[in-house]
Formats: structure tokens, C-alpha cells, sequence
């Protein structure tokens, strides 16, 4: 490498930094950019360097240094001034990342499965082969099923699904009842006997709810051991 192409790089590397101190001075969280569409947006501090007080980022000094700015321990994976997170640190924003992808995208995320589900379907033994693996996995990871489920039950989508559910069941059960009532009032619906002590009924049980209470009570002091 030449000394002019080294004094050009220097100049360049010179001139973006007075820009940030340029740009630092009456802000209070770094206008660097640490890697495309990712601004920094860290507190600032202040330095006294050579007779005065320069505004200082730890994170893009960090950056610098080739230090992961997560964990701020371990070194990064990569080019030192640029890579930003060691190997575990960037696992785990991969996944984050990858979240947050499919709660902003929900119907481009059905779209990719229903394409995959259709391409798996179209071979069967493909199909019933993966589906296997999945059982498999879940009876070995019982955990991590759990974990996920709760993660899910927790989700926005999810109870957005379950508060449209309840609706849409409350409402249907509240039509049910109004037609219910109206066949009652007009004599539509008929009567039957309970099959055990023959009270008169209506509806589709068949036992009325004195008995079934007893049936309940009698099995459970069975169960308990202090049946009679």
C-alpha cells in the first residue's frame, strides 16, 4: 500500500470524525450510524482531549476497538471496525431479528407455509417423513414445546385471536338462547325423562341435574376411597 493511498485514508478517517463532533455537539445521543439503518442513538459522554472537551460514544468505541456492543465482553466475529457482535450475541439477534420479521409480516409468513405445506403435500411420503420428525422432536424437547406455547398464548396475535374467538362465540351462543326462548314460549320444544328418576326434562341431556350431581358426588367419594 502506498503512503498516498495511507495519508488519503487517514485525511478521510480524519474529516468523518471532526463531522461527528460536528454533529455530537448540541445532541445527546450519537448521530453515528453503526451499520446500514442502524443508528447508534447512544448517551453521549464527554472527553477532555488536549486542552478540551470532545463528545465521546462508548458504543461506537466499542465498535471500534472490535468489542460486541451486547455483551460489551467478548470480542466480535468479523473485521474489527466493522462486525458489531460476537457468535453468540449475533445467534441471537439472527433469532430476534427473525421475530420481529414475522409479527411485522403475518400474511407473507401464512403465504411461505402454505407454499411449503402444499410442495411437502404434493409428496407423500415427503410429507409424513417430516410430520414424523416434528413428533419426534416434540416428544424429545418437552420443554422447549412448553416454553413456546407460553411465548405464543402471551403473543399480541394470539390475543387478538382469542378476544375474536370469545366474541364471536358469545355472540352465537347468545343466538342459540333467543331461539331456545322463542321455541320454549311457543311450545316447539318437547320433553322427555330423566333415564335414572324420571323428572321431565328438555333438551339433549338425559339425566337432570339433581342426578348427574349425585352420580359426580358418589364417583368421587369412590375415588377417595370413603364410598359407603
Amino acid at each position: 500500500m502506498s503512503d498516498r493511498t495511507t495519508y488519503a485514508r487517514e485525511y478521510a478517517r480524519e474529516r468523518r470524525r471532526q463531522a461527528w463532533a460536528a454533529a455530537a455537539q448540541d445532541v445527546l445521543e450519537c448521530p453515528a450510524l453503526l451499520a446500514r439503518g442502524k443508528p447508534c442513538r447512544w448517551p453521549l459522554a464527554s472527553r477532555f482531549v488536549h486542552g478540551e472537551t470532545v463528545p465521546f460514544c462508548a458504543q461506537c468505541d466499542r465498535k471500534a476497538r472490535g468489542i460486541c456492543i451486547d455483551c460489551q465482553v467478548a470480542p466480535v466475529v468479523g473485521t474489527i471496525g466493522k462486525a458489531l457482535r460476537c457468535a453468540l450475541c449475533r445467534k441471537l439477534e439472527n433469532a430476534a431479528a427473525q421475530d420481529r420479521w414475522r409479527t411485522r409480516h403475518p400474511k407473507k409468513v401464512k403465504q411461505m407455509w402454505r407454499r411449503r405445506k402444499a410442495k411437502l403435500q404434493a409428496d407423500p411420503a415427503q410429507y409424513e417423513a417430516m410430520l414424523e420428525r416434528k413428533r419426534l422432536w416434540r416428544k424429545a424437547n418437552p420443554k422447549k414445546v412448553a416454553k413456546h406455547k407460553a411465548k405464543e398464548s402471551r403473543s399480541e396475535r394470539a390475543q387478538a385471536y382469542y378476544a375474536e374467538y370469545r366474541a364471536k362465540y358469545r355472540e352465537r351462543r347468545r343466538e342459540q338462547m333467543r331461539e331456545y326462548e322463542r321455541r320454549k314460549r311457543a311450545g316447539e320444544i318437547t320433553s322427555h325423562p330423566c333415564v335414572r328418576c324420571g323428572t321431565s326434562i328438555t333438551g339433549r341431556p338425559k339425566k337432570c341435574a339433581p342426578c348427574k350431581q349425585a352420580e359426580y358426588q358418589q364417583a368421587r367419594r369412590v375415588l377417595l376411597g370413603v364410598a359407603a
